[in-house]
Protein backbone atom coordinates (compact mmCIF):
# COMPACT_ATOMS: atom_id res chain seq x y z
CA UNK A 1 0.00 0.00 0.00
CA UNK A 2 1.35 3.40 -1.00
CA UNK A 3 0.81 6.11 1.63
CA UNK A 4 0.18 9.64 0.33
CA UNK A 5 0.75 12.50 2.76
CA UNK A 6 -0.26 16.13 2.27
CA UNK A 7 2.49 18.21 3.84
CA UNK A 8 2.77 22.00 3.81
CA UNK A 9 5.09 22.98 6.67
CA UNK A 10 8.67 21.84 7.24
CA UNK A 11 7.85 20.19 10.60
CA UNK A 12 5.05 18.16 9.02
CA UNK A 13 7.37 17.05 6.23
CA UNK A 14 10.02 15.94 8.69
CA UNK A 15 7.47 14.07 10.80
CA UNK A 16 6.18 12.18 7.76
CA UNK A 17 9.70 11.40 6.53
CA UNK A 18 10.70 10.05 9.94
CA UNK A 19 7.58 7.91 9.98
CA UNK A 20 8.38 6.45 6.57
CA UNK A 21 11.98 5.78 7.61
CA UNK A 22 10.80 3.94 10.73
CA UNK A 23 8.32 1.88 8.69
CA UNK A 24 11.05 0.90 6.23
CA UNK A 25 13.32 -0.10 9.11
CA UNK A 26 10.62 -2.27 10.69
CA UNK A 27 9.13 -3.89 7.58
CA UNK A 28 12.10 -3.99 5.26
CA UNK A 29 9.90 -2.80 2.38
CA UNK A 30 12.24 -0.84 0.09
CA UNK A 31 9.78 -0.14 -2.73
CA UNK A 32 6.95 1.59 -0.84
CA UNK A 33 6.63 4.48 -3.32
CA UNK A 34 5.08 6.64 -0.63
CA UNK A 35 4.40 10.23 -1.61
CA UNK A 36 4.24 13.69 -0.08
CA UNK A 37 2.33 16.42 -1.87
CA UNK A 38 2.39 20.22 -1.80
CA UNK A 39 5.70 20.58 0.11
CA UNK A 40 5.47 24.34 0.44
CA UNK A 41 8.35 24.57 2.92
CA UNK A 42 11.04 21.91 3.28
CA UNK A 43 14.04 22.17 5.57
CA UNK A 44 17.20 21.66 3.43
CA UNK A 45 18.45 18.93 5.75
CA UNK A 46 15.33 16.86 4.99
CA UNK A 47 15.74 16.68 1.20
CA UNK A 48 18.04 13.66 1.41
CA UNK A 49 15.34 11.58 3.13
CA UNK A 50 13.27 11.72 -0.05
CA UNK A 51 16.07 10.06 -1.99
CA UNK A 52 17.07 7.63 0.78
CA UNK A 53 13.56 6.26 1.29
CA UNK A 54 12.19 6.64 -2.25
CA UNK A 55 9.64 9.23 -1.12
CA UNK A 56 7.91 10.72 -4.15
CA UNK A 57 7.70 14.54 -4.04
CA UNK A 58 4.39 15.65 -5.58
CA UNK A 59 4.91 19.36 -6.15
CA UNK A 60 2.68 22.23 -7.29
CA UNK A 61 4.38 24.39 -9.95
CA UNK A 62 1.21 26.48 -10.35
CA UNK A 63 1.93 27.88 -6.86
CA UNK A 64 5.60 28.65 -7.50
CA UNK A 65 5.35 32.32 -8.57
CA UNK A 66 5.71 35.21 -6.13
CA UNK A 67 2.10 36.38 -5.99
CA UNK A 68 2.27 39.64 -3.97
CA UNK A 69 -0.56 39.24 -1.43
CA UNK A 70 0.01 35.53 -0.87
CA UNK A 71 3.76 36.01 -0.50
CA UNK A 72 3.30 38.84 2.01
CA UNK A 73 0.92 36.76 4.10
CA UNK A 74 3.34 33.84 4.12
CA UNK A 75 6.21 36.12 5.17
CA UNK A 76 4.14 37.31 8.12
CA UNK A 77 3.99 33.71 9.35
CA UNK A 78 7.38 32.21 8.54
CA UNK A 79 9.65 35.15 7.69
CA UNK A 80 12.60 34.57 5.36
CA UNK A 81 11.73 30.90 4.95
CA UNK A 82 9.10 32.13 2.49
CA UNK A 83 11.90 32.80 -0.02
CA UNK A 84 12.58 29.06 -0.29
CA UNK A 85 9.02 27.92 -0.93
CA UNK A 86 7.96 25.18 -3.34
CA UNK A 87 11.24 23.43 -4.11
CA UNK A 88 11.33 21.30 -7.25
CA UNK A 89 14.87 21.18 -8.67
CA UNK A 90 16.33 20.10 -5.33
CA UNK A 91 14.35 16.87 -5.58
CA UNK A 92 15.38 16.23 -9.18
CA UNK A 93 19.02 16.82 -8.25
CA UNK A 94 18.76 13.97 -5.74
CA UNK A 95 17.29 11.61 -8.31
CA UNK A 96 13.78 11.59 -6.87
CA UNK A 97 10.80 10.53 -9.01
CA UNK A 98 9.10 13.94 -8.95
CA UNK A 99 5.41 14.36 -9.83
CA UNK A 100 3.27 17.46 -10.38
CA UNK A 101 -0.13 18.28 -8.96
CA UNK A 102 -2.36 21.30 -9.57
CA UNK A 103 -3.98 21.62 -6.11
CA UNK A 104 -7.37 21.68 -7.82
CA UNK A 105 -9.91 23.04 -6.89
CA UNK A 106 -7.89 25.56 -4.83
CA UNK A 107 -6.00 26.28 -8.04
CA UNK A 108 -8.74 26.39 -10.65
CA UNK A 109 -6.34 25.81 -13.54
CA UNK A 110 -5.50 22.19 -14.41
CA UNK A 111 -3.25 23.21 -17.29
CA UNK A 112 -0.33 20.95 -18.19
CA UNK A 113 1.37 23.60 -20.38
CA UNK A 114 1.06 26.24 -17.66
CA UNK A 115 2.60 23.82 -15.19
CA UNK A 116 5.55 23.49 -17.55
CA UNK A 117 5.76 27.25 -17.98
CA UNK A 118 5.78 28.00 -14.26
CA UNK A 119 8.11 25.19 -13.26
CA UNK A 120 10.71 26.49 -15.74
CA UNK A 121 10.26 30.23 -15.09
CA UNK A 122 8.86 30.38 -11.52
CA UNK A 123 6.53 33.20 -12.57
CA UNK A 124 3.45 34.03 -14.66
CA UNK A 125 3.34 36.23 -17.78
CA UNK A 126 1.24 38.85 -15.99
CA UNK A 127 3.77 39.07 -13.14
CA UNK A 128 6.91 39.09 -15.28
CA UNK A 129 10.32 39.32 -13.65
CA UNK A 130 8.84 40.72 -10.43
CA UNK A 131 6.95 37.47 -9.97
CA UNK A 132 9.98 35.20 -10.19
CA UNK A 133 10.18 33.25 -6.96
CA UNK A 134 13.03 31.04 -5.73
CA UNK A 135 14.62 30.81 -9.22
CA UNK A 136 17.25 28.31 -8.06
CA UNK A 137 14.43 25.75 -8.14
CA UNK A 138 13.69 26.18 -11.87
CA UNK A 139 13.75 22.94 -13.83
CA UNK A 140 13.96 22.08 -17.52
CA UNK A 141 11.00 21.46 -19.79
CA UNK A 142 12.05 17.84 -20.17
CA UNK A 143 11.99 17.40 -16.39
CA UNK A 144 8.55 19.00 -16.24
CA UNK A 145 7.23 16.57 -18.85
CA UNK A 146 8.75 13.70 -16.91
CA UNK A 147 6.93 14.85 -13.77
CA UNK A 148 3.58 14.60 -15.57
CA UNK A 149 4.17 11.33 -17.39
CA UNK A 150 6.74 8.73 -16.35
CA UNK A 151 6.86 10.05 -12.80
CA UNK A 152 3.13 9.57 -12.33
CA UNK A 153 3.24 6.08 -13.85
CA UNK A 154 6.00 5.16 -11.39
CA UNK A 155 3.95 6.31 -8.41
CA UNK A 156 0.98 4.25 -9.61
CA UNK A 157 3.24 1.21 -10.24
CA UNK A 158 2.13 1.43 -13.85
CA UNK A 159 5.46 2.24 -15.49
CA UNK A 160 5.26 -0.94 -17.58
CA UNK A 161 1.81 -0.02 -18.93
CA UNK A 162 1.74 3.76 -19.34
CA UNK A 163 3.61 7.04 -18.89
CA UNK A 164 5.53 7.03 -22.16
CA UNK A 165 4.85 6.52 -25.85
CA UNK A 166 6.16 3.00 -26.24
CA UNK A 167 5.04 -0.01 -28.24
CA UNK A 168 2.86 -2.22 -26.07
CA UNK A 169 1.79 0.49 -23.60
CA UNK A 170 -1.68 1.95 -23.19
CA UNK A 171 -2.25 4.72 -25.74
CA UNK A 172 -3.58 7.41 -23.39
CA UNK A 173 -2.32 10.84 -24.43
CA UNK A 174 -3.28 14.39 -25.37
CA UNK A 175 -2.37 16.44 -28.43
CA UNK A 176 -1.73 20.17 -28.05
CA UNK A 177 -1.25 23.02 -30.51
CA UNK A 178 2.17 23.77 -29.02
CA UNK A 179 5.51 21.97 -28.95
CA UNK A 180 6.23 22.01 -25.22
CA UNK A 181 9.96 21.50 -25.66
CA UNK A 182 10.87 23.63 -28.70
CA UNK A 183 8.30 26.42 -29.03
CA UNK A 184 8.73 29.80 -27.36
CA UNK A 185 7.79 29.60 -23.71
CA UNK A 186 5.20 32.35 -24.07
CA UNK A 187 3.20 30.10 -26.40
CA UNK A 188 2.80 27.51 -23.66
CA UNK A 189 0.73 29.78 -21.45
CA UNK A 190 -2.19 29.86 -23.87
CA UNK A 191 -1.68 26.43 -25.39
CA UNK A 192 -4.89 24.60 -26.27
CA UNK A 193 -5.78 20.91 -26.30
CA UNK A 194 -6.53 19.67 -29.82
CA UNK A 195 -7.38 16.05 -29.06
CA UNK A 196 -7.41 13.48 -26.27
CA UNK A 197 -6.92 9.75 -26.79
CA UNK A 198 -7.89 6.93 -24.42
CA UNK A 199 -6.84 3.38 -25.31
CA UNK A 200 -5.82 4.69 -28.73
CA UNK A 201 -9.26 6.12 -29.53
CA UNK A 202 -10.18 9.81 -29.85
CA UNK A 203 -12.51 10.88 -27.05
CA UNK A 204 -12.13 14.62 -27.63
CA UNK A 205 -11.25 16.74 -30.65
CA UNK A 206 -10.12 15.63 -34.06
Amino acid sequence: MNVHFHSIGDAATRTAAVGIAQAVAETGVKDGRNAMSHLQVVNPRDFQAFADYDIIPVVAPLWSAKIPIEYDITCSYIGKRADAQYPIKSFFDLGCKVNFHTDYPITTSMSAPRSIYMSTTRTQPALGAEGVHNPSECITRQQALQAMTTGVAYQWREEDRQGSITVGKIANFAVFDTDFVNDDLDKLWDSQTKATYVDGKVVYGE
